[in-house]
């Protein structure tokens, strides 16, 4: 991850190995609504992330009360 500083002050969670100051490179536009891979889990667009302290956790489906994470 990178602005470490500027996201110590947002109501954000964050999970990252290590802050990086080097930019990425930027090829393309890149996908909206498109499945990825990360972790060796699938995560397709319809799917809610929830995050604490203790770990992250994939829905299929949104939180109970019908609330989008994301």
């Amino acid at each position: 991850m990178r602005d470490a500083e500027e996201l110590k002050g947002l109501p954000l969670g964050v999970k990252a190995l290590a802050a990086v100051p080097k930019k990425s490179a930027k090829e393309g536009r890149g996908l909206v609504d498109a499945p990825v891979a990360f972790a060796g889990a699938r995560i397709l667009p319809s799917w809610s992330l929830v995050a604490d302290e203790d770990g992250v956790l994939l829905l299929p489906e949104p939180p109970s009360g019908g609330q989008s994470a994301g």
